[in-house]
């Protein structure tokens, strides 16, 4: 199968992209497809032909590859693709719009506040919410931006941060509790894998430049724990009409036993440490395995 790895663009994700990128193509070469990186910064994705291509494999971060525009421009070509289609990338990448869906369906979030750009803010509504609190753009992913704020005199200082990687920002209650990622493939949920990072908060610098992050694919949990977690994660997924595979990050409340969901990564990252590979391969699953999943589940979905 001829398969294009559409990676780099421009988004702040862009040097996590093509590290997912190069690991994708290393797997799919191996697994005996014809498959080349596409560096959309270089070649337009409006520039692919559906007869000269079968597949692609969608392997861009963040703006332009994770909120619905790759997916929207794919399926007006007719080429398929990985992955959630052009709504589900759209909810995820609105961190907000996603909140709201999961509170409609019932399903537990942290109470939240939105932020535009050059609107006046109003101390009192933010407070409300509490302190700690968590500040982070409403639209990137890799968590840039993200700050716990842990006095009144720093919230705006970083809502400032927040806004230089996005027109909006999101505020949430900070939930105290054991952070957890559960990867989704084809309808099933992997082992949850436990994130206990350097600093209280899961950041970009904990995510890729810290070596004290540490990652635990077999968290102590009970059975009916790692259900309740995993099913949660996947009723999320489904919710906001995930497809094929994507990671829940979740906040799990020893004092209330309940998951409190953070946000959705449609389009998790691929490397040789990933943490989505690293479950599969816990779940039983090989990297090959995983790929083989993904293309085929991905082949089978209608995206008109």
């Amino acid at each position: 199968m001829k398969i294009a790895i559409l990676c780099g663009g421009n988004s702040t994700e862009r040097e996590v992209s093509l590290q997912t990128a190069e690991s994708s193509l290393k797997a799919l070469l191996a697994m005996g497809h014809d498959a080349h990186m596409i560096d959309t910064q270089k070649t337009k994705l409006t520039e692919l032909k559906k007869n000269e291509w079968d597949f692609a494999f969608i392997a861009l971060h963040g703006k332009g590859g994770e909120d619905g525009v790759a997916q929207a421009v794919l399926s007006s070509i007719g080429i398929p693709y990985s992955g959630c289609g052009v709504a589900a990338s759209a909810i995820a990448m609105e961190k907000h719009l996603a909140k709201m869906i999961w509170k409609y369906n019932g399903l537990s979030t942290p109470d939240f506040l939105v932020i535009e750009k050059n609107k006046q803010l109003n101390l009192d509504d933010i407070m409300q919410l509490g302190l700690p609190l968590i500040v982070k753009p409403n639209r990137d992913g890799c968590s840039f931006g993200l700050s716990l704020v842990e006095s009144k005199d720093a919230i705006f200082l970083a809502i400032e941060k927040a806004m230089e990687y996005s027109e909006t920002i999101i505020l949430e209650s900070y939930i105290k509790g054991r952070e957890f990622t559960i990867p989704i493939l084809n309808d099933r949920y992997l082992g949850p894998v436990e994130i206990i990072p350097e600093n209280k908060v899961f950041d970009y610098e904990s995510k890729f430049n810290s070596g004290e992050t540490k990652r635990v694919l077999s968290p102590d949990l009970s059975s009916k724990e790692i259900e309740n977690i995993g099913q949660v994660a996947l009723d999320a997924f489904k919710s906001i009409g995930g497809q094929v595979y994507g990671r829940v990050d979740l906040i799990y409340c020893e004092s209330s036993k309940k998951p409190f969901l953070l946000e959705i990564n449609t389009i998790p990252g691929m490397t040789y440490a990933s943490i989505f590979l690293d479950s599969a391969k816990e779940s039983g699953l090989s990297r090959d395995e995983v790929f083989e999943i993904i293309i085929s589940e991905s082949m089978k979905i209608s995206r008109d």
